[in-house]
């Protein structure tokens, strides 16, 4: 067998999921991707010529792929949003605000739960990354201790310590 039947390639274009909205559509956000450019897109979806330049303001535009180099689509974004219970009237469009999707998009990158509905990610600090780095041979009562004090000190996030506590198993 070839290598690249056991991993998929990442794909040629990067695939992005947009919102924009629409006056015709008040209080309204549709979510969709892309593998173009985003506003191409979206002005591929009003058809015909409008008698404004542009019937749309893009309100969002996000890379969808991960860190391991694997990508989402629009349809799992769709399915976090339904989830938690936003309005959905009709097809890709939510009644929701910006972050609401961008919280969407973070829970579907890093494969959470978001709870806290983050609209921002960011990677620890030097002296929280120093910290983390235990021996190998600790106890893991000891380890879930100091990862414990961590969080508390450093307000390193919950999905960090699990990573880490799954890390050791």
């Amino acid at each position: 067998m070839k290598q690249q039947d056991f991993f998929p390639l990442r794909p040629q274009a990067t695939p992005k999921i947009y919102a924009y909205s629409s006056p015709s559509y008040p209080g309204l956000l549709k979510v969709g991707e892309t593998k173009q450019d985003v506003a191409t897109r979206v002005k591929q979806q009003f058809g015909v010529k409008q008698p404004i330049a542009n019937p749309f303001t893009i309100e969002l535009e996000e890379i969808a792929m991960r860190s391991d180099g694997t990508s989402f689509n629009d349809h799992d974004v769709h399915a976090w949003l339904r989830h938690n219970g936003i309005e959905n009237p009709n097809g890709e469009w939510f009644k929701c605000n910006v972050d609401k999707v961008k919280a969407a998009i973070i829970a579907v990158r890093e494969r959470s739960e978001n709870i806290q509905e983050r609209t921002w990610t960011f990677d620890m600090r030097p002296e929280q990354k120093r910290r983390l780095n235990v021996q190998p041979n600790i106890s893991r009562n000891i380890l879930i201790k100091r990862m414990e004090k961590l969080r508390i000190f450093y307000g390193i996030a919950r999905c960090d310590l699990a990573k880490r506590l799954q890390h050791t198993n």
